[in-house]
């Protein structure tokens, strides 16, 4: 789901899962066709979890949601008991913190600066740091930098934090990601994220 956004379809081939959360591993998470919190003229986010009763959902808050409504979708979350169904994402530090704030008990991704912050973190200097979150969602690359490698999923897996990729719709891509043992991917194309899969197992 992508609050206020455009479509996106998850799914995750394996790995890892916290045992007080129901995300899944080996299932498509969802796929929808655009929503928002509220107002507009896409389908509303109670409808989307209203038609899917008991599926997990990713949400990415887009940056032009007004941060007066987000306490809207941790009320909704609430409403239709998906609080721990449920994992948010922002790029924007401003909306992820509002949302924590809204909603403590739902799990959310780092921001873009968190995951900066943990992408530049040492060493030296991991014994001192405590994530803000317990996700990472990234692309594999991003302003010409490799993100996704094995030392970055590496120091992932030391604090106990799931890893997922997005944008990730090509075989090539689909496969360095399988390679890497991520817990989710977020592709445009989960026919062929499947049939690698069922392949591979």
């Amino acid at each position: 789901l992508l609050a206020d956004g455009l479509a996106d379809v998850g799914e995750v081939p394996g790995g890892t899962a916290a045992a007080d959360r129901d995300l899944p591993v080996g299932g498509v998470v969802v796929a929808v066709a655009g929503c928002r919190i509220v107002g507009g003229d896409v389908l509303g986010l109670d409808e989307v979890l209203a038609a899917f009763p008991g599926v997990p959902v990713n949400i990415e808050i887009k940056s032009s949601v007004a941060l007066g409504d987000i306490p809207q979708l941790a009320e909704s979350l609430r409403a239709y008991n998906r609080t721990n169904k449920a994992l948010v994402a922002s790029f924007s530090q401003d909306h992820i913190s509002a949302f924590r704030a809204a909603a403590p008990e739902v799990w959310t991704a780092f921001s873009q600066d968190e995951v900066t912050t943990f992408f530049l973190l040492t060493p030296e200097l991991e014994e001192t740091y405590g994530p803000p979150a317990p996700a990472l969602q990234v692309p594999p690359t991003f302003s010409g930098l490799q993100v996704l490698s094995p030392e970055f999923v590496a120091k992932a897996r030391r604090f106990g934090l799931r890893v997922d990729a997005f944008d990730i719709n090509t075989a090539e891509s689909i496969q360095e990601m399988l390679d890497l043992g991520l817990d989710g991917m977020i592709t445009n194309d989960p026919a062929l994220l499947r049939e690698m899969i069922d392949a591979q197992n």
